[in-house]
Order: C-alpha cells, then sequence, then structure tokens
C-alpha cells in the first residue's frame, strides 16, 4: 500500500509524514525544519543546547533562546546577577530572522527547562527529605536539617514517591515526582489514641518548586501498609 500524498500549495508534493503545512515549509531544502535544524539557524555552536532553546509553533514561528553572558557585556558589569540573556526571535520557515527582542535576565528567572530538568536525577531519600522539609511546619516537625533526618529514621516508612503522575486535583497536569507523608498525631488524646494524617507534595521538573495539598486527616484503614 503506497504512502498518502498531501498537497499543499505553497508546499509542493509532500509525504503526510512530514506533518507539512504552508507556515512550516521551508523553500530552501524541499521540506519544513524540524526544531532543532531551526534553532541551528540562529544559535552559535558555543551555546548549551539542547537546553538553550525552545522553539514554538502557532500562527508565527518563535525561537526562546536564554545564553550566557560574556563577562565583557556592560549590563553584566554593572548587574553582574543578570547573567543570562532572554531572546525571542521570530523566524520563517527556513529559519530567518523576522523580528527579535529581548532582555538581560537572573538565573532563577529561566523557565525549569532552559536550568536542565533535576527531579529524574534525584533519589527516593533525597525527595522525601524535600517534601518534609515543605510539609514540616504543617507537621509541627522542625525545620532544620537534623529534625527531618532524626524523623525519618523514627518512621523510615513515612512516605511513598510516585514519578509522572497525575495531579490528584488538576488530572490534565502530569507531576514530574510526587511523595505522600503520612504521620500520626496525638495532640489532644489523653488516653493515646493516634490521629493519622497525608500530607501530598508535587515537585516541578527542576525540583526547585512544589506545591502541596493537606494535611488531611485519614482513617487509619487508608493507611498504605507499608507505612503502618
Amino acid at each position: 500500500m503506497f504512502p498518502r500524498i498531501l498537497f499543499i500549495p505553497s508546499c509542493g508534493l509532500l509525504l503526510l509524514a512530514y506533518g507539512c503545512t504552508a507556515s512550516d515549509y521551508c523553500e530552501e531544502a524541499k521540506h519544513p525544519l524540524s526544531d532543532a535544524e531551526l534553532i541551528s539557524k540562529v544559535v552559535s555552536s558555543e551555546s548549551s543546547y539542547p537546553n538553550c532553546c525552545r522553539v514554538h509553533r502557532g500562527d508565527d514561528i518563535e525561537i526562546e533562546i536564554y545564553e550566557k553572558v560574556s563577562d565583557a557585556d556592560e549590563q553584566k558589569r554593572k548587574y553582574p546577577e543578570y547573567a543570562f540573556y532572554e531572546q525571542h526571535l521570530t523566524v520563517n520557515a527556513c529559519g530567518k530572522i523576522l523580528e527579535s527582542h529581548g532582555m538581560h535576565v537572573k538565573d532563577k528567572d529561566r523557565p525549569c527547562w532552559a536550568r536542565k530538568e533535576k527531579v529524574s536525577k534525584l533519589t527516593n531519600e533525597e525527595l522525601v527529605r524535600a517534601a518534609l522539609a515543605k510539609a514540616a511546619k504543617e507537621m509541627n516537625l522542625g525545620e532544620s536539617a537534623q529534625s527531618i533526618d532524626q524523623f525519618m529514621r523514627d518512621h523510615p516508612t513515612c512516605c511513598r514517591v510516585q514519578r509522572l503522575v497525575k495531579d490528584e486535583t488538576y488530572p490534565q497536569w502530569l507531576n514530574p515526582a510526587q511523595v505522600e507523608v503520612y504521620y500520626a498525631t496525638q495532640k489532644g488524646k489523653a488516653n493515646g489514641a493516634e490521629d493519622f494524617f497525608r500530607i501530598l507534595v508535587a515537585f516541578n521538573a527542576c525540583a526547585d518548586w512544589s506545591h502541596m495539598y493537606g494535611p488531611s486527616r485519614i482513617d487509619k484503614s487508608l493507611v498504605p501498609a507499608l507505612v503502618k
């Protein structure tokens, strides 16, 4: 069976596999350029590709770039914390720059993808420690590293780590990593009975931002067997 052929006026004769549209097709190359090909047209080889740049395709093609600023840069000398330059280039299908604008930014202002994803490199133990640091105040747990380490020694099965899971509240989001923290408290219980609580901490891909759900009181029967 022969592949289907797609006819687009400015694209010529193309296989459907190219996913060609009038705005994507480069006449010079005789095919639509990939993201990597477009980036190579506008970024020097010294750049930190593949973490420097992203291509955004819509009505226009835009390349978003973050490059280190030279120490000789006048703005860098005045404001050394602004160590990167953020640039947005509108290009045609062959990578020719049509419009450009940019500004100096701090390292922390770059998006996660430009700062290299980190969460996949963290061990489960490191993620648990980070989750406990986030939840320490709600748990009435000391926020120092020593307090967290002591809690982990006293409760070695307190937590459950999951990676690449749907967010509980917004299932259209995919959490790169999340940690469920289970703990008990006897606060206000004269008879020694315990109340059980759950906190969920979800991390972004760089592990430098997280959001937390809880604490929520749960029945002891709902605490995973592993952490009881």
